[in-house]
């Protein structure tokens, strides 16, 4: 009874996050979007392979379908004892460009032998995976920048960023904390000028939900 109890607690705890992270990343839950519960190389997982860091992911299509597959990946991450951590991508993604990236993949293999086509075809969920987060399967095209805490360095570390942008008339989207320091997602522009220490623009970023 008392195990019970303690997994329907842990299910209406995990339950109440997913809602939380619903609102908080309003507006990156719609359309195809990429979430997956990874052990970061940094943390001791596999150095080479991200499908061998990867312990579950999930391609949804709409805010519902999101909301389900957090619920399910904040369940894996809580009763795991490894230290994943789970991300979604910041973009959401375009399955016919995605699709012609994977087509294109497809017949290049169709044309060798040996390990690498049975590799594709052994790991093929894998593979649509990487042909959906290519850049160009992009169906939007917004940046995060991914500002780092320096030891001994200013408290403010987003202060020289958010200057930046002011001065160049871009309006952050969202910004949020994270272990090392903050994300600030924002519209695409233009990174000329752009010398701003421990902070990195990222193109096609993954969104930190849970670390």
């Amino acid at each position: 009874m008392a195990r019970t109890k303690n997994i329907n607690a842990l299910e209406a705890d995990i339950e109440k996050q997913a809602k939380e992270l619903m609102v908080q990343f309003y507006g990156f839950t719609e359309g195809t979007r990429y979430l997956s519960l990874l052990h970061r190389s940094k943390d001791g997982g596999d150095q080479n392979s991200e499908y061998k860091r990867r312990a579950a992911h999930f391609v949804t299509h709409s805010a519902n379908e999101y909301e389900n597959a957090l619920v399910r990946l904040l369940i894996l991450k809580a009763i795991s004892s490894t230290p994943y951590r789970l991300y979604a991508s910041a973009n959401a993604r375009d399955i016919k460009k995605a699709e012609r990236a994977f087509k294109r993949d497809m017949l290049e293999v169709d044309f060798e032998a040996g390990e690498n086509k049975e590799y594709f075809w052994k790991r093929l969920e894998s593979k649509w995976i990487s042909a959906l987060m290519q850049p160009g399967s992009r169906a939007g095209s917004g940046f995060m920048i991914d500002v780092d805490r320096v030891e001994g360095g200013p408290t403010d570390i987003t202060a020289p960023v958010l200057t930046w942008l002011a001065a160049n008339k871009i309006e952050p989207l969202k910004q949020y904390t994270t272990p090392n320091g903050w994300h600030i997602l924002t519209p695409p522009f233009n990174p000329t000028g752009w010398d701003i220490p421990n902070a990195e623009i990222k193109k096609d970023g993954l969104i930190l939900l849970a670390a």
